[in-house]
């Protein structure tokens, strides 16, 4: 009997950690097979990049095969190892029924060069290279750069930048691939950071933009964003500036992050503060308060925790329990509510750090704020959404 496909199609699947897979099936037999995952996506974006991608794939009736990436190797009785998500049964050959001589003749094994990740990354990068690349050009014509003057184009520049926030490939790394020295490397890495950061809202617009989408409050909440740099004198002897003994004695930098009530889309990012300060005083050290205060000027609301406290009549906060005292059934009732509209703003602190250039910066900390602005105009192209 011959071993023929009949039918492949684009199958998408729901994995565990809620991404959504995306692979390549065939119908054959009266079986189901997977023949490539292309990758998983947790974004709609995403979601629509790798089907597109697999549907190219699907539509190259040129080849015999799909062209997935892969080059051809010696027939073996297994044409893949199991993908997520793929039958039980050790892929497309059970391993206990082995095919016959004349079906294994009839498929060519590949072998897999690149990951899914790989590839989401690689397609991703092509959407984001030409964002990245044309504010890079943009600078270069403010600067009056020659051509021929720089060692990298604008495009591969692009690339580096977006390869140390996507997968925070070490610099040292970076110069190695792009063959530059290690100066220039920092200075391509700063000005990509700088160029981005530069499209970031500013509060007051982004609070105004809130009120006319509708929303009647937002949230406020400082992160910390861990930084490498332990050794820097702050005004307490022996404490070092960067020190945080709120967040499990880690150093790092405090950026106040301001989200949407309805499923903590982040809206806003600040400056840096050092990780020793309170949210209170980071707030004020960037008038961020004042900028809360015109919004709630035209009908906000601003729900904040406890760190707050400082900004009452500004923002609202829970009910403090007082030394040795209770708090009242209402006001028991009143935290409740507020700390369910309040907990979703931590989306938008989780969804900074998925950048991960931003888990741990081993950059100047004055910069954490410079990136992490960065971070979010990545995230608002790669979203295409504000508000």
């Amino acid at each position: 009997m011959l071993y023929a496909r009949l039918v492949a199609w684009v199958r998408r699947v729901r994995t565990a950690s809620g991404a959504t897979a995306v692979q390549v099936a065939e119908y054959t037999e009266g079986r189901r097979r997977i023949v490539a995952h292309v990758g998983s996506a947790h974004t709609e974006a995403e979601l629509g990049l790798l089907v597109q991608r697999a549907r190219e794939l699907l539509a190259d009736t040129a080849q015999a095969e799909l062209d997935l990436g892969v080059e051809p190797t010696p027939r073996q009785a297994r044409l893949i190892t199991p993908a997520e998500g793929a039958c039980e049964d050790g892929g497309l050959f059970p391993e206990s029924a082995p095919p016959p001589a004349a079906a294994r003749a009839r498929v060519s094994a590949p072998q897999v060069l690149a990951t899914g990740s790989r590839l989401l990354f690689d397609t991703l990068a092509e959407v984001y290279a030409e964002f990245v690349t044309g504010l890079l050009e943009a600078e270069r014509v403010c600067r009056g750069t020659r051509k021929g003057t720089r060692k990298l184009t604008s495009r591969e520049q692009a690339v580096l930048v977006l390869r140390w926030f996507a997968d925070a490939t070490r610099v040292a790394q970076l110069i190695v691939d792009h063959g530059i020295k290690k100066s220039t490397g920092y200075d391509y890495l700063h000005e990509g950071i700088r160029v981005l950061a530069a499209q970031a809202p500013d509060l007051h617009n982004v609070l105004l933009a809130a009120k006319l989408a509708g929303h009647g409050h937002v949230i406020v909440d400082g992160t910390l964003i861990e930084t490498d740099r332990v050794r820097t004198p702050g005004p307490t002897k022996n404490v070092d500036l960067w020190w945080s003994g709120k967040h499990h004695h880690h150093h790092g930098g405090n950026v106040q992050v301001v989200s949407a009530p309805d499923d903590g889309w982040i809206l806003w990012v600040s400056d840096v503060r050092p990780g020793r300060e309170h949210d209170t005083t980071a707030a004020r050290a960037q008038d961020i308060d004042d900028a809360l205060d015109d919004f709630r000027g035209i009908g906000g609301e601003t729900f904040a925790d406890l760190g707050y406290e400082g900004l009452q009549g500004t923002v609202t906060v829970p009910f403090k329990t007082p030394k040795g005292g209770t708090l009242t059934d209402d006001q028991k009732k009143h935290n409740r509510i507020h700390n369910a509209l309040r907990a979703v703003g931590e989306r938008a602190n989780a969804l900074l750090k998925h950048v991960k250039a931003l888990r741990n910066v081993s950059l100047d900390p004055w910069k954490i704020g410079l990136i992490a602005k960065a971070a979010l105009v990545l995230i608002h192209t790669d979203h295409r959404r504000t508000t």
